[in-house]
């Protein structure tokens, strides 16, 4: 349709991109700052929807300690202004390019529709800016129900059947109840937990000690002893899941006795399937802990969402939420940050999502929120769960995803994860212990950082904490996937030019004093209800050990450090090149010229030279100093390793080049790792 011929031609470019279609992509430079935004004589239409997003560019930058003068105190602002938008999406971003790289300034913009126009294309929706419409929400359980066939519980979301948690909140009556003795399908939460706020009551959770007391009809109605003492966001849960025409839900502080050992041991390698199980999961998704709420509803606290309204020539823009859904993601906050929601999130199969002081509805089949008339097409992420033949790529994926989130207590790292990975060892035949895929073994066993430091995940007691030898031992995001895509199917080829093979036979421990069992005989491994706290932490094999010296690093360039990460030479007694080690700290350095010990794990060989194709290779590629020798590099993959009486903790992973390490003076050990 035509729009109204506008006098300002930034004006007529920014409407002209939203007329596009939802297929086109589409990109505009649409002239220097102080072209677009002129001191004096600015356009009255665009420049409010430019420039407080641009001062707030400009005060970012200076908060970072930029010294470039921002709007207003230059001559000539000749930065570029860029209007862009992607291919299949309605929404349009404006960019800004500063000192030669592009960087996002007011994301998101939609047109709002107008009634009053037949076929208007504005896509956008204001809304009430205290209060949820209650209706819509239903309207969109009732057709997600009704009409997705695979937003049902579907075999494949788990590789198992839908399970039922031992305890439930009946909403109805307000209280505890036995799952077992309770019908229908039941609503799980998602939440942060937190610590109260000054002046907030205390919270409580189930303990053996209330838990009958939380059995009786009422005991969580608000004027009770323990309905006053609910943290908001549970509480408005609770009103939620009734005024949603369900009965029961399940909210993790009130049905796992927190003190129950064997409770949780049950219920907390089960919680990818509970939410997977839940007809629906409430995400609780602002605030910073359990006490913030579901704000917008009568039953709660009005919400307060600024859509952001500005106006060119008639026709009003307003930041959307539509990408959220697109993208299949949630913004950055709390919520998104902590370890225990990684499994939450991934897991619930329909999903109702607050923050931002909004509330979006999430499926399988797509999504809806309420500030668009559009139902936008979302981008499918790869599930691993679905895939017929996953190998490390994907679950590399997986791992720094969760590996980006912070975690109240270190030793939650394992049963932050447990649940995703009993559903991962479905996919995997072979089984996880410790996070550690069984059938690519050798390959993770030789994982390395991504980020410049990671750092030891360490318990109040020792004998709690994460395994060294595991990526959850450490807090930061790694490579596990040993740049190379080995399938567990061996009929199915993937190219690729590194690697590894086995070396020695690794048998797992719980303690010094357990027997030792062969890795793929472990007992969890063959029962999905072995105890969660048997996990085994330690790991015995007999290999070969060697003393050899810290060396310097072989990157000239600070750059390169940046892109590569603290990869350091490793010499023999002599000073001569062996191999290299990938630091987990930078401030390791300071033990150059050190003697350090090393223990070999496993084997593995690649191209001799750098193939073009490799994105991220050998750093041993390019070291000067490493010998040639034909068309092959043959290596072993080793441990840094720091003994601790009889157990051996790992401090860093590297290769050593094979001929070095066969004529060296090594020694026969029977390693512990803990």
């Amino acid at each position: 349709m035509e729009h109204l011929s506008l006098s300002c031609k930034h004006c007529t470019q920014i409407l002209d991109t939203f007329l596009l279609s939802e297929e086109e992509q589409h990109r505009l430079e649409l002239g220097p700052v102080s072209e677009v935004l002129p001191v004096s004589n600015a356009c009255p239409d665009h420049t409010p929807l430019l420039l407080p997003a641009l001062i707030k560019f400009d005060q970012k930058l200076q908060d970072e300690g930029n010294e470039d003068p921002p709007f207003g105190q230059r001559t000539d602002d000749t930065r570029m202004l860029i209007i862009y938008k992607f291919p299949q999406r309605t929404t349009i971003d404006f960019l800004i390019v500063n000192n030669g790289v592009e960087f996002a300034l007011k994301l998101d913009q939609q047109i709002v529709y107008r009634e009053d126009e037949l076929d208007h294309h504005g896509l956008g929706i204001l809304v009430d800016e205290n209060f949820i419409d209650i209706t819509l929400l239903e309207r969109w359980k009732l057709q997600c129900e009704r009409d997705h066939e695979q937003c049902r519980f579907q075999r494949s979301l788990t590789k198992g059947d839908p399970v039922r948690p031992l305890l439930l909140i009946d909403v109805r009556e307000r209280c505890i109840v036995d799952s077992s003795k309770s019908e229908g399908d039941f609503v799980a939460l998602s939440y942060c937990w937190g610590v109260p706020e000054p002046g907030e009551p205390y919270w409580f959770r189930n303990e053996k000690g209330i838990s009958e007391a939380l059995r009786k009809p009422g005991a969580l109605s608000i004027g009770t002893e323990y309905g006053d003492k609910l943290p908001a966001t549970i509480r408005d849960a609770i009103e939620l899941t009734r005024v949603l025409g369900e009965r029961y839900l399940w909210v993790d502080s009130l049905c796992v006795m927190q003190d129950d050992n064997v409770m949780k041991s049950i219920e907390l390698p089960k919680m990818a399937e509970i939410y997977a199980s839940a007809c629906l999961t409430i995400i609780a998704g602002q605030g910073s802990n359990a006490g913030y709420g579901l704000h917008g509803f009568p039953f709660t606290r009005p919400r307060s969402w600024n859509q952001e309204v500005v106006t060119i020539s008639g026709e009003r823009l307003m930041r959307s939420t539509l990408l959220d859904i697109a993208l299949n993601t949630t913004r950055s906050n709390v919520y998104s940050s902590r370890g225990w929601t990684f499994q939450e999130y991934r897991f619930g199969r329909r999903r109702l999502i607050f923050e931002d002081d909004s509330v979006r509805w999430e499926c399988r089949d797509g999504g809806h929120c309420e500030d668009a008339r559009h139902k936008p097409a979302r981008e499918k992420p790869v599930i691993v769960e679905d895939l017929p033949n996953p190998g490390l790529y994907e679950l590399n994926d997986i791992i720094n995803d969760y590996c980006k989130r912070k975690l109240g207590r270190n030793e939650d790292a394992f049963p932050a994860f447990c649940g995703y990975q009993r559903v991962l060892g479905r996919v995997y035949p072979e089984g996880f212990i410790n996070g550690m895929s069984v059938g690519f073994f050798d390959e993770m066993m030789a994982w390395v950082p991504l980020e410049l430091d990671v750092y030891r995940r360490k318990a109040e007691k020792e004998e709690n904490s994460p395994p060294s030898w595991s990526w959850m031992g450490w807090a930061g995001k790694m490579n596990v996937k040993y740049n190379g895509k080995r399938l567990l199917d061996p009929e199915v080829m993937e190219l690729h030019s590194l690697h590894v093979g086995n070396l020695v036979d690794w048998y797992t421990m719980t303690g010094l004093d357990s027997p030792k069992l062969p890795l793929r005989d472990s007992p969890q491994l063959k029962n999905e209800d072995f105890s969660l706290s048997r996990e085994p932490s330690m790991l015995f094999c007999k290999t070969q050990s060697a003393i050899f010296q810290l060396g310097a690093t072989s990157w000239e360039d600070e750059e390169d450090i940046e892109w590569i990460g603290p990869w350091y030479e490793i010499r023999d007694e002599s000073g001569k090149w062996s191999g290299v080690v990938r630091l987990h700290q930078r401030e390791d350095a300071k033990d150059v010229g050190r003697s350090i010990e090393l223990v070999a794990v496993s084997v593995g060989h690649g191209p001799e030279k750098e193939p073009a194709h490799e994105v991220h290779g050998l750093v041993e590629w390019r070291c000067k100093e490493r010998p040639r020798n034909g068309t092959e590099y043959h290596f072993y993959n080793v441990l840094w390793i720091e003994r601790k009486g009889d157990v051996a903790y790992r401090r860093a992973a590297g290769r050593i080049a094979k001929d070095v390490w066969e004529s060296c003076d090594s020694r026969p050990v029977d390693l512990i790792l803990g």
